[in-house]
């Protein structure tokens, strides 16, 4: 039996999930009999992330497989299976597929038989729930994340343009934290009314509730809040005297839609100053360090904070700091067949592979254009020229969501102006930092050293279209001497009119 073999009826046998890019790794050195501290040394990873996996992955084994699973017994086990499927008049010595490993589960009565069960396919919507088999690692990141939060008094600062991906990295983090017995809390700064963003003592005071009713602790506030001391130093006081000191694991602390404050300069200095001073009270080593080293910090945001700091300089720039990227193609090939195997169209998989291509150069790397493409491919049992050429349709998988994007830009005229400057230039130009900053957060444009550009060929392709038909043009000098009103972006960000 070989290692090929084994990772092909593992996957089955794991099926609707299946080991990720780590799992695998670690699951080869392991046939090879390598140790956790020799794998440790090959791949980068630390020597306890390494065993972590390891033995998450055999865990899931025991459950499937129904009998104990170790790194000291796995290939025994897994040979086993082959050998019941050859005396039960299978084929051969080698596992060649999934239906083999089906066979083979099925003889042995497995509990956890799901191999014939396909993964349910619903319309991509939202963060991925964890064990989605549609959550693309993109390592090393989620392995440094998964180390720094269990580093004492931790900062991971993650950025990147909407529906990239940030939110299922955070629910992944805040997932390997519970693993490790720590108290989690997750909140979006989106549940605030905007009220309190124009309030920065009020909002301070809002964030401090929020959090105390997450851990199902009772609300202090009335015995730790005075309004001589200002909102950072009570909120200081209330996570230092209360919170912090009645809790009895470390606490992960996850912040979603930091960018919210970005709009609000008074509110974003205060705000993400505190966070920094929590941070760097953790690296103290004096007073109550230790306390502070028991919280650890996760802030996810769309860009970077427009925003005339007193200090010129972002708040809150310590920590591990990640930019997620796009897909790499290998990974949207991947993402590809992972629609493929729970697909019974064999048309499906010839037109990924000789069509993927074509599709990248549209939607490019972007996760969530390129799950809605494989959704619609397999729900609709299309190929990708069929997708490519109705793409512009009414009734578009895109449709929505360009709709969404093209009505917050008419909302806004000058930004309108600024993306057409951008949609009809063949080369990266610069614009004014607001508009860069609103472009971004809305996921329109990529920006570089050269100036910005749109994101992907459709939404150059969609919104030439459509700005050649309602805006005037503008010269560029003229577009960046106006500033767009604030604009709260609340529209997620579209795919594209995708034509052949």
């Amino acid at each position: 039996m070989s290692v090929e073999d084994a990772l092909i009826f593992v996957n089955a046998v794991l099926s609707p999930e299946y080991l990720n890019d780590v799992q695998e790794s670690i699951f080869r050195q392991c046939w090879l009999d390598k140790t956790y501290q020799e794998i440790a040394v090959g791949s980068g990873y630390t020597h306890d992330h390494v065993r972590w996996v390891g033995s998450q992955l055999w865990q899931s084994l025991s459950d499937a497989f129904g009998e104990k699973v170790a790194k000291n017994n796995f290939r025994a086990v897994l040979k086993r299976y082959q050998q019941q499927h050859i005396e039960s008049g299978g084929q051969a010595s080698s596992i060649s597929g999934v239906t083999t490993a089906k066979t083979l589960v099925a003889l042995q009565h497995s509990p956890l038989n799901v191999l014939g069960k396909h993964s349910p396919l619903v319309l991509p919507t939202g963060p991925l729930p964890i064990g989605s088999q549609f959550y693309m690692e993109r390592s090393p990141i989620e392995p440094h994340c998964y180390d720094a939060i269990l580093t004492p008094g931790a900062l991971i600062r993650v950025k990147a343009p909407r529906q990239m991906g940030k939110t299922s990295l955070m629910s992944r983090i805040l997932h390997h934290a519970q693993n490790h017995g720590y108290q989690t809390v997750a909140l979006s700064l989106r549940q605030a009314g905007l009220s309190l963003f124009n309030d920065p003592d009020q909002f301070l005071a809002w964030f401090c509730a929020i959090v105390t009713y997450s851990l199902d602790m009772p609300n202090q506030l009335d015995d730790y809040w005075d309004n001589i001391l200002g909102g950072n130093s009570n909120s200081t006081r209330y996570f230092e005297q209360y919170l912090l000191p009645n809790l009895d694991a470390p606490l992960v602390l996850a912040i979603d839609d930091t960018d919210m404050v970005f709009h609000y300069p008074e509110l974003a200095t205060d705000f993400l100053g505190l966070l920094r001073a929590w941070y760097e009270k953790a690296k103290y080593g004096v007073g109550n360090s230790e306390l502070w080293q028991r919280l650890r910090l996760v802030v996810v945001h769309s860009t970077d904070a427009d925003v005339p700091f007193p200090t010129h300089r972002f708040p809150l720039d310590g920590g591990l700091s990640l930019e997620l990227p796009e897909l790499t193609f290998e990974e949207v090939a991947d993402l590809a067949q992972r629609y493929t195997r729970i697909s019974t169209l064999e048309i499906l998989e010839d037109a990924v592979s000789s069509c993927l291509t074509q599709l990248i150069e549209y939607v490019g790397g972007h996760p969530y254009l390129l799950q809605l493409a494989f959704y619609r491919l397999v729900h609709h049992k299309l190929s990708i020229e069929d997708l490519l050429r109705d793409i512009s349709a009414p009734t578009s998988i895109y449709q929505e969501i360009l709709q969404q994007q093209w009505q917050t830009l008419q909302q806004y005229p000058t930004l309108m102006q600024a993306y057409e400057t951008v949609v009809r230039s063949p080369r990266p130009v610069p614009l004014d930092p607001k508009h860069i900053f609103e472009l971004q957060n809305l996921g329109l444009i990529r920006a570089n050293a050269d100036g910005v550009q749109p994101s992907c060929r459709l939404y150059r392709e969609y919104f030439s279209d459509r700005l050649n038909s309602t805006v005037q043009s503008e010269p560029i000098e003229a577009i960046n001497r106006c500033c767009c009103s604030q604009l709260t972006p609340t529209s997620i960000p579209s795919p594209v009119k995708l034509c052949p």
